[in-house]
């Protein structure tokens, strides 16, 4: 049972029941005053930090002080705390009772009651959400109408049942904004960057249509990774379509098992997604105490791993710059000390410090005057600071390219979206000065004196607050879980629109509501907020505080920004200089814990025993028909790999590693020069990455990397404009020519054309932009809920047939972020054996049992499925609480499309429940273009979740999960995605908006575009018959838009890419380990754009690539499939 919590963080280990002493560190969440370890009182109730002496904490750090208070709850508040939650729970069960014999009507949406199934989502999983969050879940998901600035437009609703169901009252009720992200108030800025983010769409589009890896990574995003590393400092950066899968992709892709993390308690659910998904050990000390970090970290080096001792391959420091939930502040020149002297390194998450905190707003490294090259990997997202959406990764050259070859977000995700791209890379501009005016500065000194304004205007007013005085983040405590709702409808009356959290986003008594302070507030709505505030407190009585108010100093307000956005001419005034140094012999005390994150193990069985794929029936000819009542012939190709090419793909793999192996040697005795980009050799310190970890990138990667990442220089339409580089080293480094080269992209997914039909939707993109901005500073739990994200829900929801459906910014995170809320321990996954990374890593995290079976084998599945229901849970023998079978629409890497009708069937028979991704199908497939349900003439309600993404069909980013309304409305509370995440930019929703009611219809042009799915159809049966045609061996379904090309060897795979880019043609090649070790591929990605011409032309490259790499290995005969009905249709783009 999952709650509304903000953008912060579920506690890695719950608090410790005591109150520090004297001389101790912030701990959390004592009820009453207790000894501290060392047998001191602390009798005024504070959590006090260095001096102790009066509950409230300063710390010299080159002249400013530290200032931070974390005051205890009065006895009696913390008792009638909990009571109001046993309270809650006693009642909670009893109408449970009455609702259960008819007594009380249900007023929730249920599951339709299928004979034999266990429901999809059990009481004791919902019970929180009915009895708890249904309560008070008006304050949440609040939609708003306008851009998140220092005012905005709530829309009014109402509830005629309690929280059950709302309706809107068609009036918007202006608000001041307290609750979003907009710390330098660039979200609703829009005469500083408008005009360029509207460029930059007209010019590329909303979605880029696919990986950085692939033909995905624009020239834009490669000026926002120089501008990122300018910005902090470093060498070099990398740009991620999300925040919070910034932390959660990147984390397994620098730590593995046989590494320490050690973990601040209060880190973000990011942090610890990420940190368990690595397969690392995770060690939690107590947050910000440097005596308990400095004892594991000893512990850590004395003891090595467990049972074995051997040295801990790594040991990596996870904190936060500010932390969201508590406005606390790192102590990062005591870690970077103990870093040092332990060796070990530091991850640091800048989400709400990067942009907000420093006088050059360059986060807490600036704050505290630290050299950025002492931090090892720095963190940290566009969302609060910059009015945009994503994150980035900042560190050595060495760290970057390895990211590069090997992350999650690097290599599956979307890159970002254009416009999103240059919001960024202007605001950075801007606050670096670049923009010839000192606006940037101007607005982080504004930013440092509203906040220091406000908080110590509360503390005055008698409230308990957390946190330091320079942090943007201003949590009030509330205590009592009545008064949560409370003060947000209270506060919302008089004009005053905040976040509230509790329980279990908080531990049990620390209920409170957050107010996010930006540059865009004046004094007077400062004022205005503290008298609302003042008097709700004295309505609801939370005038906790027995405390002194601290003495730290605000200053004189350095001026007002102007309401007009305008940009400030440069003047000639001064701005305050930065902070210096922390004093490096100050010794900030605490207490001790321990506590441990309990890392996913869970894993994947290889379905595969020789090496190679069979079709659907098995046949040894490589091909599979079944012919059924399906809509369509069902016709598939997997040839099996010719003998001899198989042993030389195995020796080439083979001489490759030898040849490394010989090289390194080389290399390391200084015979051959070391071209790559090494970490600089500190004494005593582990390498940050082991000589094994980057052995494939130094030695295998690297002399193919010029056929990935290669930056294009426009929309990814079916033409596009390549920037040329060169290598001189062979592919240790590049170098730009500053031509281009105009070619045919049979790489990017792009699948209806949409990522180029610019005056399609193009005109109501640029008025969305315009209205809301780029950025939505919030995630929809909190107040960054639009009208249009709304209306998004609703379309998506018609287009697929269902009741409801929720979207999410990121398509990869769509899986990964969403399966955790839908299956748990105890619960049964059947996998797909050929499924996605996102869904493997899904399943990971929701601890569920995992059982894979063979790649669209349903005898295999259906003997899974019986034994599952027979044998139940291992050991224990219980029936499994929930059966998921997990498949994809169509399977990304092979073209082949899954069988759904006959797993529906299975679903039915052994009451299953089926999870289909419909990523590379939806748009794509069926007369509709409604995916492989519309495909095969199913009923959506037979597929109970249903996901599927944005970026290939629709030109733009985001996943979506569409199904039951009682499902959607339990993902909304209990989700990731929902809770953590920053809802989507404004102009990628409106793309998808656009394209879906194009598709459907609405704009009046049905036939038109149902002409574009034909010819999609068409293209791709065409294209796949000619390459039969030629000899070539491919894998995948006919109708399937994604057709791979078998390459096998792996000297192949650089050089097919190279000499198809020669000739005109952009394509994407993939080999071990995206591949098994002998089915190295190229693939294409057919669309609708592409003419008949287009088609010729790139068949005919292809063939002339295959004789010179004499790749012809097919022996079968041309396969035979209908094209009747399938009429060529020109359509222009």
């Amino acid at each position: 049972m999952v709650l509304p919590k903000r953008n912060g963080q579920p506690r890695c280990g719950e608090y410790p029941k005591m109150a520090s002493g004297v001389q101790g560190c912030s701990e959390r969440a004592a009820a009453v005053p207790l000894k501290d370890r060392n047998g001191v009182v602390n009798r005024n109730g504070h959590h006090v930090r260095t001096n102790g002496h009066n509950g409230h904490s300063k710390q010299k750090a080159g002249g400013d002080d530290f200032f931070e208070s974390f005051e205890d709850p009065p006895l009696a508040i913390a008792i009638l705390t909990y009571l109001g939650y046993a309270l809650i729970i006693l009642v909670g069960h009893i109408r449970d009772f009455l609702r259960h014999y008819g007594i009380e009507r249900v007023k929730s949406y249920t599951e339709p009651k299928l004979k034999g199934f266990v429901p999809l989502l059990s009481s004791w999983e919902s019970f929180y959400t009915r009895n708890l969050y249904r309560r008070i879940r008006d304050c949440w998901n609040r939609p708003i109408a306008s851009r998140p600035g220092a005012e905005f437009d709530i829309m009014e609703r109402v509830s005629p049942d309690f929280g059950w169901n709302f309706e809107f009252t068609g009036r918007n009720v202006k608000a001041l904004n307290f609750g979003s992200y907009n710390y330098l108030g660039f979200a609703d800025s829009q005469t500083l960057c408008g005009g360029q983010v509207e460029d930059v769409t007209r010019s590329y589009g909303v979605g880029v249509s696919a990986s950085r890896q692939e033909l995905g990574y624009l020239d834009i995003h490669r000026e926002l990774d120089r501008v990122t590393a300018e910005f902090l400092g470093v060498e070099e950066a990398i740009t991620v379509p999300m925040g919070f899968a910034t932390n959660s992709m990147n984390m397994p892709a620098l730590v593995s098992k046989g590494c320490l993390i050690l973990s601040d308690e209060l880190n973000h659910a990011s942090l610890i997604l990420g940190a368990r998904l690595s397969g690392a050990m995770i060690r939690v000390y107590k947050h910000n105490n440097m005596k308990d970090l400095e004892t594991k970290l000893r512990e850590a080096v004395c003891e090595g791993q467990p049972r074995t001792h051997r040295p801990w391959k790594k040991i990596l420091i996870v904190v936060e710059g500010v932390y969201s939930m508590e406005g606390s502040i790192v102590r990062l020149p005591e870690i970077v000390r103990l870093k040092k002297k332990y060796k070990a390194y530091i991850y640091l998450d800048e989400a709400h410090s990067i942009g907000a905190m420093g006088p050059n707003g360059k986060g807490v490294v600036d704050y505290f005057g630290l050299d950025p090259r002492d931090i090892d990997i720095m963190m940290g997202t566009f969302t609060k600071s910059f009015g945009s959406c994503g994150g980035y990764i900042g560190g050595s050259r060495s760290l970057i390219q390895h990211l590069r070859a090997t992350s999650h977000s690097a290599i599956y995700s979307c890159a970002m979206s254009p416009p999103v791209t240059q919001q960024v890379i202007a605001t950075m501009r801007i606050i670096m000065g670049q923009d010839g005016t000192h606006e940037g500065r101007k607005r982080i000194e504004q930013l440092k004196w509203n906040t220091r304004y406000f908080r110590k205007s509360l503390h005055e007013k008698g409230f308990i607050l957390y946190g330091n005085k320079d942090s943007p983040v201003v949590p009030l405590l509330l205590y009592m879980p009545v008064k949560i709702a409370m003060f947000s409808r209270e506060s919302l009356k008089r004009g005053l629109g905040t976040v509230v959290v509790g329980f279990p986003a908080t531990p049990l008594i620390e209920a409170r509501a957050r107010f996010c302070i930006s540059a865009a507030h004046t004094k007077e709505m400062l004022d205005k907020a503290l008298d609302i505030i003042d008097e709700v407190g004295d309505l609801l009585k939370l005038k906790y505080s027995t405390m002194p108010v601290p003495d730290f100093q605000v200053g004189e307000e350095p001026f007002c920004l102007r309401q007009s956005t305008a940009l400030l001419q440069p003047e000639g005034e001064n701005m305050a200089s930065g902070r210096g140094n922390v004093d490096s012999e100050s010794h900030w005390k605490a207490g001790m814990s321990d506590e441990r994150i309990r890392s996913s193990r869970s894993g994947y069985r290889d379905g595969h025993t020789n090496g190679y794929k069979n079709g659907v029936n098995g046949k040894t000819n490589g091909k599979s028909e079944q012919k059924s009542n399906w809509q369509n012939d069902f016709f598939e190709s997997f040839e099996e790999t010719p003998l001899l090419i198989a042993i030389l793909t195995y020796l080439g793999y083979a001489m490759l590693v030898i040849v490394g192996h010989i090289r390194d040697f080389l290399r390391f005795y200084g015979i051959e020069k070391d071209k790559s980009c090494t970490e600089p050799n500190l004494e005593g310190y582990v390498p940050l990455y082991q000589s094994w970890e980057s052995f494939y990138t130094r030695n295998v990667y690297r002399r193919i990397r010029d056929v990935w990442n290669i930056p294009i220089a426009s929309c990814a339409g079916s033409q596009i404009d390549i920037l040329e580089r060169v290598t001189h080293d062979h592919g240790w480094s590049f170098e730009f020519t500053g031509r281009k080269l105009h070619v045919m992209n049979f790489g990017s997914y792009n699948y209806l054309g949409f990522a180029e039909s610019k005056t399609l939707c193009s005109g109501q993109v640029q008025n969305v932009t315009r209205k809301y901005g780029v950025g939505v500073g919030g995630s929809r739990q909190e107040l960054g809920y639009m009208d249009i994200h709304r209306e998004l829900d609703a379309t998506v929801a018609e287009f697929l047939g269902v009741e409801a459906a929720i979207t999410v910014p990121m398509g990869f995170a769509t899986n990964s972020m969403n399966m955790p809320a839908l299956v748990s321990k105890g619960c049964l996954i059947l996998s797909d054996e050929l499924n996605h990374a996102s869904l493997i890593l899904g399943s990971r995290l929701s601890g569920a049992a995992i059982r894979v079976y063979k790649h669209n084998n349903m005898k295999d599945l259906e003997s899974k499925l019986r034994e599952a229901v027979c044998q139940g849970q291992p050991r224990t023998h219980r029936p499994w609480k929930k059966i998921l079978i997990v498949v994809e629409g169509v399977y990304s890497m092979e073209g082949s499309i899954v069988r759904l009708p006959e797993i529906v069937q299975l679903k039915k028979k052994y009451k299953a429940y089926i999870y289909l991704d419909e990523a590379h199908s939806i748009g794509a497939m069926g007369p509709n273009g409604r995916g492989v349900v519309d495909y095969f003439g199913l009923d959506p309600h037979d597929i109970d979740i249903m996901m599927g993404t944005f970026t290939k069909s629709f030109g733009s980013c985001g996943g979506y999960i569409g199904g039951s309304k009682r499902l959607i409305r339990h993902l909304r509370a209990h989700s990731h995605s929902a809770i953590y995440s920053c809802a989507m930019s404004a102009p990628v929703t409106q793309q998808i908006i656009a394209t879906m009611r194009i598709i459907m219809g609405l704009d009046g042009g049905l036939e038109g575009w149902r002409k574009r799915i034909q010819q999609l159809k068409w293209n791709t049966r065409y294209f796949r018959k000619r390459l039969h045609e030629k000899g070539f061996i491919l894998y995948g379904n006919k109708d399937s838009p994604v057709v791979p090309l078998l390459l096998y060897m792996p000297s192949k795979v650089a050089l097919f890419s190279r000499e198809a880019l020669k000739r005109g043609l952009g394509t994407v090649v993939v080999g071990f380990p995206a591949t098994p070790i002998i089915e190295a591929r190229a693939r294409f990605c057919l669309s609708a754009a592409h003419t008949k011409e287009m088609l010729d032309k790139a068949v005919e490259i292809i063939d002339e690539v295959g004789d010179m790499l004499k790749i012809k290995y097919s022996s079968l005969p041309v396969p035979e499939f209908s094209e009747e009905g399938i009429q060529l249709v020109e359509v222009s783009i």
